[in-house]
């Protein structure tokens, strides 16, 4: 039952699962998105899980009903799994959308990016990898700044690239989380001249579906629910 066979459906807007986490490869051009990808319907079928290809258009919680542009589906437990969101509006004119920027937050991003560098190794310049104030996840931008040294280097080409890194840490090797690791809901441990680490909404997402599987399972047999 901890396979909650009430999750007997899952219905996503992509066929593919892409590993966020290697995205900084696929800007830089070292991977490509299939290498960092897989498809969820073969996966989640040996699973017993029915995948449908489509987007959520609304939900009827009051009939249980989820609703696609083309079907409607009936559930007994409804599992809303959103993702995250990247705030770049609240800095103007950060890009990718109103500037010239680039974000290495979602795979469509990754790959404009990738095609930005492509294009800049033939024409190099200065470059400026940041973290806008608040960001709670840093680690990403120490990683792209070391890999465009590291490939420009190997080309030879580093002295042609001034390279700035601009952060909202107070120090370098902060990384926002004062040695919390991924806390959830918790205020940053110390006041910075600029802001960091906005508490995270989520736990991770294994721990988010662990805890989905059990309390299903739970209120199915009666048992008592976890709290995240």
């Amino acid at each position: 039952m901890v396979r909650a066979w009430a999750l007997c459906g899952k219905i996503k807007g992509v066929l593919t699962c892409v590993f966020i986490p290697s995205l900084p490869w696929v800007a830089i051009g070292s991977k490509n998105l299939r290498q960092i990808s897989f498809d969820l319907e073969k996966p989640l079928g040996r699973r017993d899980v029915n995948f449908e290809h489509a987007t959520v258009r609304s939900v009827d919680p009051e009939a249980c009903k989820v609703f696609t542009e083309t079907d409607e589906y009936s559930y007994d437990y409804l599992v809303i799994a959103s993702g995250h969101r990247s705030a770049n509006e609240s800095v103007p004119g950060l890009g990718p959308f109103d500037g010239p920027g680039h974000s290495l937050m979602s795979p469509s991003e990754a790959q404009e990016a990738r095609e930005a560098f492509s294009a800049f190794l033939e024409k190099p310049g200065p470059v400026v990898v940041g973290c806008a104030p608040g960001a709670s996840c840093i680690g990403p931008a120490y990683e792209f700044t070391f890999e465009i040294d590291h490939l420009l280097r190997k080309r030879r080409i580093r002295h042609k690239v001034p390279m700035t890194m601009v952060t909202p840490e107070p120090f370098l090797g902060h990384f926002g989380v004062g040695g919390m690791g991924v806390a959830v809901a918790l205020p940053p441990v110390d006041e910075t001249p600029v802001p960091v680490n906005f508490p995270k909404t989520g736990h991770m997402t294994q721990q988010m579906a662990a805890f989905a599987a059990h309390n299903i399972a739970a209120q199915i047999q009666g048992r008592e629910k976890k709290n995240p």
